[in-house]
């Protein structure tokens, strides 16, 4: 009888997996909406997934039936499957170290498999610049590497002299990010490596523009030690948040 119940629980949610419209994904290169639903067991050393994997460890994106609850996400976290970030639209960055059934899948209410491609990796400014004729000209690029989340830096620079390619930490303090310069025919090559999460090209260098103008604005009391006044703030864990509707 049991068997039984769980044989019509499954078809239940097979029926109610293909039924259901799946969310669109929203990149900074545009909207893409999947088309066919792809739901299958996970294994990140398999055919499907190996090309993906780095290091035994799969980075994908999962689109979820609904925004995981917090009793889900702790769910999903003992079976392998770690949340790391939101893409609208209900689909996560996940990272999974193990393997996974479609079943299982299934219980923790994922309607797709989404694997990041290459293309998804690099910034729409950068393909722009490639394609222009004047910029691709200059066949080296200086270029801004995002690694996946937790992803160490010195791990990062070692894969890239792997590959005949010298980078070096972007930002003190700032894990999974690396500057490098190569051939722009090579972007390609190094957005399918399958611990590269994102790339564009190298920002300029930050330049304080109102350093000098403490006095004006006050900040010399703010961050005045001297007894008395005792302030002494320097604006670290300060975050500024600016918003535009």
């Amino acid at each position: 009888m049991k068997y039984k119940l769980s044989l019509f629980f499954l078809f239940f949610s097979l029926v109610e997996y293909a039924q259901t419209p799946l969310p669109v994904l929203r990149f900074r290169q545009g909207i893409v909406v999947p088309q066919n639903a792809e739901l299958e067991n996970i294994d990140p050393a398999s055919g499907t997934f190996q090309s993906f994997a780095f290091e035994s460890t799969l980075h994908i994106f999962l689109q979820f039936k609904g925004t995981p609850s917090v009793q889900q996400k702790k769910e999903l976290l003992q079976r392998g499957i770690e949340l790391l970030e939101y893409i609208p639209d209900k689909t996560y960055l996940v990272k999974i170290t193990g393997k996974i059934s479609k079943e299982e899948l299934l219980q923790l209410q994922v309607i797709n498999i989404v694997p990041i491609q290459a293309p998804n990796k690099i910034d729409p400014v950068l393909v722009l610049n490639q394609n222009d004729k004047s910029i691709a000209s200059e066949k080296n690029m200086e270029l801004l590497v995002t690694g996946f989340p937790g992803m160490e830096n010195e791990k990062m620079i070692h894969e890239f002299a792997k590959l005949g390619i010298k980078s070096e930490v972007f930002k003190k303090g700032r894990d999974a990010a690396v500057k490098l310069v190569a051939e722009s025919n090579r972007i390609q090559e190094l957005a399918g490596a399958p611990f590269v999460y994102y790339i564009e090209e190298l920002p300029p260098e930050e330049i304080p523009l109102n350093n000098e103008s403490g006095v004006s604005h006050g900040t010399t009391i703010l961050q005045n030690s001297l007894p008395g006044i005792v302030r002494n703030l320097s604006g670290k864990g300060v975050v500024i948040g600016m918003g535009d509707n």
